[in-house]
C-alpha cells in the first residue's frame, strides 16, 4: 500500500508520527543496521517512457494512500470461487485487535531513559551494544540509564469494554518491574496484578529499573501480561484471544503482510527471523504462530516473503509450513508487497537489482525484476512442495490502477531472454486491490467541504424548526450534522453522480475489475484481491482538518457504507473475482484512515455486517479444511443423489391397449434398446420387466412403433423413435431427463404420476440454444429442439401433456389451484438470484448459489454445490423447509430442494430445518428447529432457542451458543440434565450426548478447567 511522500503511516507501521505521545515525547522508531544483500544506492523512480502509460485518473493511481505500516480428491482452493479473506492489522501496542492472550506480545520495542533525557537509548542501540538476549530481553542495565520500558494498551477506545479488568503480569529472573497506568497494583513472587480501564488516551508502561542485580545471569525474562479472565487458558498453552477469533475464524484466508512487517523489511536470513519466544511480535510475527493460527481457525494462511530474503530463508520457511500446516489447508505465498510502489524500499531495491541482473537500465526494470525474483521464489516453493502442489497457491500482484504495467512482471522479457520461463507460468493467482473513494480526500475536497457546510446548515435549520435549544439542540446537531453530506457522499462513491466525475467510484472500480479479469483469463490465473475496501481518508494538508476527519470517520462506518460494501462485493464476484481481501479486520479510526472493518472487538458496523453476509453467501470449507459439499465437475445433466425409494403409487393410466411386443427389450448395461413395433419400457420399478432402476441414468432407445416409456431414477436420455410414444415420469430427486426426438401432436408427456394437475404447475423455458426445459413438481425435463427461437415460445402445448385430475379438496391450501411462476435460472458457476413480487421458480444449477426470498410462493432449487436461501428485509418469519403451508409472511408457500443453508430475517424468526441443513437466525430472538439429520444452527444476536424434536442418531451443532442468553430445548430427547454426558475438546467445543445422539456446542468448553460452560439452566427438558 502507498502513502504520500512524508506522510505518516497508519497504525501498525514504524513511522514516528504514528506513535502516540508518551510523556510528551515521541520515540524514534527508525531501524538501523545493514541492508543485507543490497549494496546499490536506492534509485529514483525510473522513467516511464518504456512502460505502459500511467493513467492520470483511476481508482488507485490517484489514491495517494497513507501506508499501512485444492489432488486426490482435490483439496478445495480459496482462489477458484468467491471467498472472504482478512488482511490482519499490524501487531502493535495501540491496536485494538488484541489478537493474543499474552498482551506483552504486542508490546513496543524497549526504550531507555537517562536521568535527564526521555528516550536517551533506542532499541537498536541496545541491540548493537549487546544488552539484549536472543529473545530481546534486557540482560543488564545500560550505563547512565535509569529506566528501560515498553508500552501496552495504548489509547484503547473508551467503549472497548473487553479491555477493562484485572491483569496479571508474570516474569522469570531477578530485578525490578513497575507498572505505570494501572491501578490497585499488587505484588507477589514473580507476579504483578493491576486494574485497567480504557479511556481513549493513556497507556500502560512496563518499566524496568533493575535486572540481574547480582550479575549471575538471572535477568528479567519471559514476561507475560494476561487478563485474569484468560490466565487459565494462557497457562494451559492457548495463544489467541477468543474475542478476536470470533471476528476472523470463518474467513477463507488470512493475509499476514502487516504481521510479517513486510514493507521496508531488512530480514534476509532464517537465523534472524522472529521466534515464538521473542519478547514481542510487534517486530514481526513468528511463522510458528501464524501457522498455529491457520490450524486453529481452519483459514488458509497468506504469507508475504520479505524482499531481502535469501533462498535459504525461503526454503526453510516453506519447509516449516509444509510440515506443520494442516494438510487440508493451502498455503498462499506472495513475494513481498506492492513491489510496484516506490514509497517502499522493496520497489527501490527492485530497481537497483534490475540493473545488476539485466546489466542496463530498463524503463520497467523494477517490475521485470519483481517478476524474476518472484519466479525464483515460486521455483523454490515448487521444489519444497514437490508432489504436494495442491497444498500451495503462488500469487503475484500488480498495481491495479496502472493498466498494462502487469505485463512487465508477468512477461519479464529481459528475464526470459536469459533463458528463463516467463513468470506467469510459475503462478496460480493474480492479485489486485479493491479500494474506492480516494478522491474524496484529495481531488474532490472542495465538493466534500461544501457538502459538510450544507449538511450542518440543514441540521441547524431542522433543530430550529423543532424549537430545540441548549443541550437538546447540541445533541441533535451532534447526531445529524452529517446527514446530508453522508447521503451525497454515498451517491458520489457509487457512481460519481453528484459531481459528474466517476473517479474513485464503484462504477469506475468495476471497470477496472473487468480489465484485470481479462488479464487473469489471458494468463490462466485466478483473479484474487490482496487488499480492498474504503479508501476515504484526507490527504496532504487536509489530514489535519478535524471536521473533515470527523466526517470521514462517520461516513466510513455509516449504514450507507455498508450498502456500498454489499455492492462492492457483488461487483467483485460479477467481474469474475474469487478471494476478496478486506483490509483490515480490527483497527481504530483516526485522521490516517478508517481501515478496520470493526473499530474494536465490542464494535458493530454496517460494513462488517456486509462482509459477514458475503461470508454467509460464500461459505468457506469446513473448519477442518474439507468442504461442506465438495466441489465437483458435473455434467450439464447431473445424476441425482440416491434417495430412499418411496412406496410405489398406483401406476398412471396407460395408453389404449396395444399388442405385447414379440420380444422384451434388450438390456445392455444402462442402455435399454427396444424393437421395431410396440415396446413397454418401464424403469420406474425394479423387476417390472427385468430392467434395473439406475440412479446413474439410463439411455433408452425405443425405436419404431407406438411405445410406452417410463423413466428411471437418474438423468435418463430417451429416444422414442418413430410413431406415437407415451412418456411417463415419476419423481426422481430432481434428475434432468432428456427426450431427444419428441414430436408435438404425435407424442404425449404424462405428468399425472406426480400429481401435476394444473397447467400453471408446469413451467416452460429455453435452455441451451433451441432446447426446451419443462419444470414440474421439483423435477425437470429437456425436450431437444422444442424451443422456437424466432417466436420465443415452446413448440409444444398442453395438448401434448397429460395432467392428473384436479384434487377435490384444493380449498385454497398451499400447493393447490393455479400457481404461476417467474422462472430464474443460474449458470454452472456461483449465482445470486433474487425473487420477484410474485411466485418464483429459481434454479441455481451447479456452483455455490445464493437465493433471496421474496413475496409469493417460491421454489428454490440449489442444484449442485453449497447453496443458501436468505430472507432480507423481512422480520418475524416462520420458515418451514419441509412444510410449505407452515411458513408465514414472505416464506409462506416456499419450497426447497438442494439447499444447504437458510438465513432468517431481521426479527424474531422460527426456522424449521430440513435434514443436514444449516440455519442462521440472524437478528432477533429466533427459534431454530432441527430435522432428522446432522443440522447446524447459529442464532446470532438475541435470545435464541434451539429445539431438538427427537433423536436421530446424528451429531448436530450449535455454532454460537450464549450461556445465560440462549437456551437448548431437549424435551424431544426425553432425557434430563443428570442423564447427559458432557465432554469437550482442546478447541473449546462441548459435546452433549445421550444414548447415541450427540450435540456439539461451539466454545462451550473450558479446556484449561476441563469443564463445560453450561449448566442445567441452559436447557429445557
Amino acid at each position: 500500500m502507498s502513502r504520500p511522500a512524508g506522510g505518516p503511516a497508519a497504525p501498525g507501521h514504524a513511522d514516528a508520527d504514528s506513535f502516540p505521545e508518551v510523556f510528551g515525547v515521541r520515540p524514534n522508531p527508525s531501524r538501523s543496521g545493514p541492508r543485507s544483500r543490497r549494496s546499490l544506492p536506492a534509485p529514483s523512480p525510473p522513467p516511464v517512457a518504456a512502460v505502459p502509460a500511467r493513467p492520470h485518473s483511476g481508482p488507485i493511481a490517484r489514491r495517494g494512500r497513507v501506508s499501512r505500516m485444492k489432488e486426490t480428491p482435490p483439496v478445495p482452493t480459496t482462489t477458484d470461487r468467491p471467498g472472504l479473506a482478512f488482511g490482519l492489522n499490524g501487531i502493535s501496542d495501540w491496536s485494538p485487535a488484541q489478537p493474543f492472550l499474552n498482551l506483552f506480545k504486542t508490546a513496543r520495542e524497549w526504550i531507555g531513559h537517562s536521568a535527564g533525557t526521555w528516550g536517551a537509548l533506542s532499541f537498536e542501540q541496545m541491540e548493537r551494544g549487546g544488552l539484549l538476549d536472543a529473545d530481546g530481553y534486557l540482560t543488564r542495565m545500560p550505563q547512565g540509564i535509569v529506566a528501560v520500558e515498553s508500552f501496552v494498551l495504548t489509547e484503547m477506545p473508551a467503549d472497548a469494554d473487553y479491555t477493562a479488568g484485572r491483569y496479571r503480569l508474570t516474569y522469570d529472573g531477578a530485578g525490578r518491574i513497575d507498572i505505570l497506568g494501572g491501578t490497585n497494583v499488587t505484588r507477589s513472587d514473580g507476579k504483578i496484578r493491576f486494574d485497567y480501564t480504557p479511556t481513549g488516551s493513556g497507556l500502560v508502561a512496563v518499566r524496568i529499573t533493575a535486572t540481574d542485580p547480582a550479575g549471575t545471569g538471572d535477568h528479567l525474562r519471559n514476561i507475560a501480561l494476561v487478563k485474569e479472565d484468560h490466565a487459565a487458558a494462557h497457562d494451559a498453552g492457548a495463544i489467541f484471544n477468543p474475542r478476536w477469533l470470533e471476528v476472523i475464524e470463518d474467513a477463507h484466508a488470512l493475509r499476514f503482510m502487516d504481521w510479517m512487517q513486510t514493507n521496508n523489511s531488512d530480514l534476509a536470513h532464517w537465523e534472524d527471523r522472529p521466534t515464538a519466544s521473542s519478547f514481542t511480535y510487534s517486530r514481526g510475527a513468528p511463522v510458528e504462530v501464524m501457522v498455529a493460527l491457520a490450524n486453529q481457525t481452519g483459514s488458509d494462511p497468506w504469507f508475504n516473503i520479505p524482499h531481502d530474503a535469501d533462498d535459504a530463508y525461503i526454503r526453510a520457511f516453506a519447509t516449516y509450513v509444509r510440515d506443520t500446516l494442516d494438510p487440508d489447508l493451502r498455503a498462499h505465498f506472495e513475494f513481498s508487497n506492492e513491489v510496484w510502489n516506490f514509497m517502499f524500499e522493496q520497489a527501490r531495491d527492485s530497481a537497483a537489482d534490475a540493473r545488476v541482473r539485466f546489466g542496463r537500465d530498463l524503463g520497467d526494470g523494477w517490475m521485470q525484476e519483481y517478476g524474476a525474483r518472484a519466479s525464483e521464489m515460486a521455483a523454490i516453493l515448487d521444489a519444497v512442495y514437490a508432489g504436494q502442489g495442491d497444498r500451495l497457491v503462488k500469487t503475484i500482484a500488480t498495481h491495479t490502477g496502472w493498466p498494462g504495467l502487469e505485463a512487465s512482471m508477468l512477461e519479464a522479457p529481459a528475464y526470459v531472454a536469459q533463458g528463463h520461463a516467463a513468470p506467469h507460468t510459475r503462478f496460480d493467482a493474480y492479485a489486485v486491490t479493491g479500494y474506492f473513494g480516494g478522491p474524496l480526500g484529495s481531488a474532490k475536497l472542495d465538493a466534500v467541504r461544501g457538502w459538510i457546510a450544507e449538511s450542518a446548515a440543514a441540521a441547524t435549520a431542522a433543530a430550529r424548526a423543532q424549537g430545540l435549544s441548549g443541550a437538546a439542540r447540541d445533541a441533535y446537531l451532534a447526531e445529524h450534522r452529517f446527514d446530508v453530506a453522508t447521503d451525497l457522499a454515498i451517491r458520489e462513491l457509487r457512481d460519481g453522480s453528484v459531481t459528474g466525475d466517476p473517479s474513485g467510484s464503484l462504477a469506475e472500480l468495476f471497470e477496472t475489475f473487468a480489465y484485470h479479469a481479462r488479464v487473469a483469463e489471458r494468463y490462466g490465473l485466478d483473479l484474487v484481491m490482496y487488499e480492498g475496501g474504503t479508501h476515504v481518508v484526507a490527504l496532504g494538508d487536509a489530514v489535519n482538518d478535524a471536521t473533515l476527519t470527523d466526517f470521514f470517520v462517520h461516513l466510513n462506518y455509516s449504514a450507507g457504507m455498508g450498502t456500498l460494501y454489499e455492492e462492492l462485493l457483488e461487483g467483485w464476484v460479477a467481474a469474475g473475482g474469487t478471494l476478496f481481501n478486506s483490509f483490515v479486520e480490527v483497527a481504530g479510526p483516526s485522521k490516517w484512515g478508517s481501515w478496520g472493518s470493526l473499530r474494536h472487538l465490542d464494535d458493530e458496523t454496517a460494513r462488517h455486517d456486509a462482509v459477514r453476509a458475503f461470508l454467509d453467501a460464500h461459505p468457506r470449507d469446513t473448519e477442518d479444511g474439507a468442504p461442506d459439499t465438495p466441489p465437483v465437475v458435473v455434467d450439464p445433466t447431473p445424476p441425482a443423489a440416491e434417495t430412499p425409494e418411496p412406496a410405489a403409487p398406483a401406476p398412471a393410466p396407460e395408453p389404449e391397449p396395444q399388442p405385447e411386443p414379440e420380444q422384451s427389450p434388450e438390456l445392455t448395461g444402462n442402455h435399454v434398446v427396444g424393437r421395431e413395433g410396440y415396446d413397454h419400457i418401464d424403469l420406474a420399478f425394479v423387476g417390472r420387466n427385468g430392467t434395473p432402476r439406475s440412479a446413474a441414468g439410463d439411455r433408452i432407445e425405443a425405436l419404431g412403433g407406438d411405445d410406452f416409456i417410463r423413466d428411471g431414477a437418474g438423468p435418463d436420455t430417451i429416444s422414442g423413435g418413430a410413431d406415437s410414444d407415451f412418456f411417463s415420469f415419476w419423481s426422481d430427486g430432481g434428475a434432468i431427463d432428456v427426450i431427444t426426438d419428441f414430436e408435438p401432436g404425435e407424442d404425449l408427456l404424462d405428468l399425472s404420476a406426480q400429481g401435476i394437475h394444473a397447467e400453471a404447475q408446469v413451467v416452460f423455458s429455453r435452455t441451451g440454444g433451441d432446447d426446451l426445459l419443462v419444470a414440474f413438481g421439483g423435477d425437470r425435463l429437456i425436450l431437444q429442439d422444442m424451443w422456437d427461437v424466432a417466436a420465443a415460445a415452446p413448440r409444444i402445448g398442453f395438448g401434448d401433456i397429460r395432467l392428473a385430475p384436479e384434487p377435490e379438496d384444493a380449498g385454497g391450501e398451499i400447493g393447490s389451484g393455479p400457481v404461476f411462476y417467474v422462472l430464474s435460472e443460474g449458470t454452472s458457476g456461483d449465482d445470486s438470484l433474487a425473487g420477484s413480487p410474485t411466485n418464483d421458480w429459481m434454479s441455481g444449477g451447479a456452483g455455490n448459489d445464493r437465493f433471496v426470498g421474496s413475496a409469493g410462493a417460491d421454489h428454490f432449487d440449489g442444484g449442485a454445490g453449497y447453496d443458501l436461501v436468505q430472507y432480507k428485509g423481512a422480520a418475524d418469519l416462520v420458515i418451514h423447509m419441509q412444510d410449505a403451508a407452515g411458513g408465514t409472511g414472505i416464506a409462506r408457500g416456499d419450497t426447497f430442494a438442494g439447499i444447504e443453508r437458510v438465513l432468517g430475517g431481521a426479527g424474531n424468526d422460527a426456522l424449521h430445518l430440513a435434514p443436514g441443513v444449516r440455519g442462521d437466525g440472524r437478528a432477533g430472538a429466533d427459534v431454530i428447529v432441527d430435522a432428522g439429520g446432522a443440522e447446524q444452527m447459529r442464532g446470532d444476536a438475541g435470545a435464541d432457542l434451539f429445539v431438538f424434536l427427537g433423536r436421530d442418531g446424528a451429531t448436530d451443532r450449535i455454532i454460537d451458543f450464549e450461556q445465560g442468553v440462549d437456551r437448548i430445548d431437549l424435551s424431544g430427547w426425553h432425557t434430563s440434565w443428570a442423564a447427559l454426558r458432557v465432554t469437550g475438546d482442546a478447541r473449546g467445543h462441548a459435546f452433549v450426548s445421550v444414548d447415541g445422539d450427540t450435540l456439539r456446542i461451539d466454545r462451550a468448553w473450558d479446556p484449561a478447567a476441563g469443564a463445560a460452560r453450561l449448566d442445567a439452566d441452559d436447557f429445557v427438558f
